[in-house]
Formats: structure tokens, C-alpha cells, sequence
């Protein structure tokens, strides 16, 4: 389990969905799959993609644990402002 302090207000910009949905298939997990795992509906998972919606922060640790995800490749998903969808 890979703990990080994020320190960083989440904000509704901050998710890069193109990148979050590459991990995402790089894991087999579709967003009905993805939001089943994080404990909410799928139509919340979208707005959170879509960043209508914040991500909890909860939910950002739950999808760090799932994926294995490093530091870098966190920045990369939620606060690397490069080429933001």
C-alpha cells in the first residue's frame, strides 16, 4: 500500500481524464468497474472525469492503492496541468 501526504486542495480541474482513463484500461477497469470498486455510482465517477465533480480525497488513495500508483504517476493523473481534458 503506497501512502502519500497530498498536501494540495483538490480542486475540479485537477484530473487529467485522459490520462486517468489510460490507467484505467491499462487495469481492465471500466468506469462501472472503477466506480463499483470506489464505492460509488457511475454516473458520479463520470462528472469526476469529466472534473464537474470533485474527486474525495479518499477516492484519489482508493485508486492510488488500486492501480499501484507511484508519486510520479500521481502527479501525472491528478496534478500535472499539462493537457488537461
Amino acid at each position: 500500500m503506497i501512502l502519500l501526504q497530498i498536501d494540495v486542495e483538490m480542486r475540479n480541474d485537477m484530473v487529467n481524464s485522459n490520462r486517468l482513463t489510460a490507467y484505467m484500461a491499462l487495469f481492465g477497469d471500466t468506469q462501472y468497474s472503477l466506480a463499483e470498486k470506489l464505492g460509488i455510482c457511475r454516473s458520479f465517477l463520470s462528472k469526476k472525469i469529466r472534473n464537474i465533480d470533485e474527486f474525495k480525497l479518499s477516492e484519489v488513495h482508493k485508486i492510488i492503492n488500486l492501480y499501484n500508483l507511484n508519486p510520479q504517476d500521481v502527479m501525472y493523473i491528478f496534478f500535472d496541468d499539462d493537457d488537461k481534458q
